[in-house]
């Protein structure tokens, strides 16, 4: 099933206000600047290919054919695991957001992936069209983490190896926190680096996010050519920005995309939630250059020699400061270059499958000092 939404027909909010004043800018980030273009959600009733479009929890894009795709985070409850195809337009006045399919993820032995192996967060393209899946694991049932490389036809064609510290040991003082893993995965533009980043500390490292908690997090670099881990860098989500209601209630802060903009620098995505109060998305710019390198270091906490500097970050934006409710935003990603010379920025959020209640919201942004879109394989 194919259906093709128009920004006005379905929550359109066209910040014409803000086109003119909203631009998030900053003596140290004046190198990116991000303004908003448009808004709309896709239905949560939606099903293609037999299955319900929900749990968009990661994307990518494919400048060959200026197409996205979507992971979406279901383990398999409610049809394999599996990635959307979608096509994302805008007109300079509104979106048109098309979901063109599903593509199931298939294992080893050709078969989709059995209900609960893996829990898909995020992806990457490269540009010769391999996808890299990342699985944030589930601990308690001993299923590790997992970052995979797909084909675009969702044949698994293998797994890099990550370094020990993200897996668990026999007394669980080790390794990603439950539903705290993997969350973001970008390549570089130059196709060299892929890039991954979990969503909270890994438990040997700190404590998770919390009210005036912050969680020291590590965003790996992985070299493309030899698949083998190069560097770790220490970031740190910030805490929880809003006490819930009542204050006892869920609360989180953490990673859940990344982006990169070259070899260095990288947009981060935190996204907050607080009950009784909603979420809080922030990008800001990370910086990699001349950073600590803290690949050998298997504990944050218990390491001899000191704890590396974290990452410093600037804000690039606040989401909701335009005038935005933003959603479960998960999913960043780079588009096409608009006619002015700037890019294509889309942000997409995980409804959790709970479409009474959340949306499958796309936002549209122009942003400026980043590269334009690389094409090498043929449209």
């Amino acid at each position: 099933m194919v259906l093709r939404l128009r920004a006005s027909q379905v929550r359109q909010t066209i910040l014409v206000v803000l086109l003119l004043s909203a631009v998030v800018t900053s003596a140290a980030a004046a190198d990116v600047t991000v303004e908003p273009l448009a808004e709309t959600a896709l239905p949560g009733d939606l099903e293609v290919d037999r299955t319900v479009v929900g749990g968009l929890s990661g994307l990518t894009y494919d400048p060959g054919c200026d197409l996205f795709y979507a992971i979406s985070d279901d383990r398999g409850s409610l049809a394999p695991p599996r990635f959307y195809t979608l096509k994302i337009r805008f007109d300079g006045e509104g979106v048109e957001a098309t979901v063109l399919g599903a593509t199931i993820l298939r294992d080893a032995e050709g078969v989709p992936f059995a209900r609960g192996e893996i829990d898909p967060e995020a992806l990457a393209l490269t540009d010769d069209g391999a996808l890299f899946v990342a699985s944030e694991g589930v601990p308690h049932r001993a299923i590790e983490p997992l970052i995979g490389r797909f084909g675009l036809d969702g044949s698994f064609k293998g797994s890099l190896v990550l370094p020990e510290h993200y897996l668990s040991n026999e007394d669980g003082t080790r390794g990603v926190r439950d539903n705290l893993g993997f969350e973001g995965l970008s390549i570089s533009p130059d196709g060299t680096r892929l890039f991954a980043a979990s969503e909270n500390a890994l438990i040997q490292d700190g404590q998770a996010a919390d009210l005036e908690v912050a969680s020291p997090t590590r965003l790996l670099v992985i070299d493309l050519a030899s698949g083998q881990p190069v560097a770790e860098y220490l970031y740190e989500v910030g805490p929880v920005p809003d006490e819930p209601r009542p204050a006892s209630a869920f609360r989180t802060n953490g990673i859940s995309e990344i982006l990169a903009l070259d070899n260095h620098r990288l947009l981060v995505l935190e996204r907050s939630f607080s009950v009784g109060v909603g979420n809080t998305v922030r990008v800001s710019r990370a910086d990699l250059e001349g950073a600590a390198n803290s690949r050998n270091i298997d504990s944050l906490v218990d390491d001899d020699g000191p704890a590396p500097v974290p990452l410093s970050k600037t804000l690039v934006a606040d989401i909701g400061e335009f005038g935005v409710v933003p959603d479960n935003i998960e999913g960043m990603a780079l588009g096409s270059a608009l006619e002015d010379g700037r890019r294509l920025l889309v942000l997409i959020s995980d409804n959790n499958f709970q479409p009474s209640v959340q949306t499958n919201q796309v936002l549209l942004f122009a942003v400026s000092g980043v590269a334009p879109p690389v094409v090498v394989r043929p449209e």
